[in-house]
């Protein structure tokens, strides 16, 4: 039951005392579950930031915006993607020219059933 039905119910005398008392616990240890791993979370952004170098403001991990998602992977994908980019050796044409290029009947046992 959520919090704000229970306490209607025990207005109108259909709970018990101990019942929302139950009720009241039950919604304190889910806020304090939930304030931890908001903690645990905002922390691993911290020691994220401090593992690659990169300074907390480039690292939006702690940007928490309500309905936006806040997606942890999502960020992930896109500061691997700019630090390859970043990092990514120029090639000149004459060192593509050097590479062999991989032709496809190399890998045809990996097909056959």
């Amino acid at each position: 039951m959520t919090w704000k039905s229970v306490q209607s119910k025990f207005t109108n005398g259909f709970v018990k005392e101990i019942d929302l008392l139950s009720a009241e616990f039950e919604l304190i240890k889910t806020i304090d579950e939930l304030t931890t791993s908001l903690a645990l979370y905002l922390e691993s952004g911290m020691e994220y930031s401090f593992a690659t170098a990169q300074p907390i403001s480039e690292v939006k991990f702690y940007e928490i915006q309500k309905d936006r998602g806040n997606s942890i992977l999502f960020e992930l994908l896109q500061f691997e993607s700019s630090f390859r980019q970043e990092n990514q050796p120029v090639e000149s044409k004459s060192e593509k020219k050097l590479k062999p290029e991989r032709k496809k009947s190399d890998y045809d046992f990996f097909l056959e059933e």
